[in-house]
């Protein structure tokens, strides 16, 4: 399925974990920068089963914005954390939402090119923003 796309070679996610487990551990979150996919269930990345994909310079740092233990009690303003965060208080409870990351070394630029083209592959459902722009990659 992403085989024919240059960023699924130099991708690897790792397991995913529900939202409550890593609520209970998130020290297993790595402090690298990377991507980080949200999903409605345990099964392999596919399109239309991704809630919501997003890159970071720092994952650790990045993902608690969308793990706050009280989604009704959350300060932030970042549109993605707030769909998922309602994804998690009107469908699916935190046992049920899984995120996996990948870490990967880049400069920010090539993290953007490569979270647009997995965006526009997997169309998922709360990425917002117009992706449909040039990147280098799936031409």
């Amino acid at each position: 399925m992403a085989d024919n796309h240059k960023w699924a070679d130099i991708i690897s996610w790792s397991i995913p974990m529900s939202v409550a487990d890593l609520n209970n551990n998130r020290s297993i979150i790595p402090e690298d920068p990377g991507f980080y996919a949200f999903t409605p269930d345990r099964s392999v990345l596919k399109p239309g089963n991704v809630l919501y994909i997003g890159e970071a310079g720092n994952l650790r740092n990045r993902l608690p914005n969308y793990l706050h233990h009280n989604p009704r009690q959350s300060r932030t303003r970042h549109k993605g954390a707030l769909f998922v965060m309602d994804h998690r208080l009107t469908i699916s409870g935190d046992a049920n939402i899984y995120v996996r990351w990948s870490p990967f070394e880049s400069d920010y630029g090539l993290r953007r090119d490569i979270e647009a083209a997995m965006i526009q592959f997997y169309g998922s459902w709360y990425n917002d923003r117009d992706w449909k722009r040039d990147h280098p990659f799936d031409h």
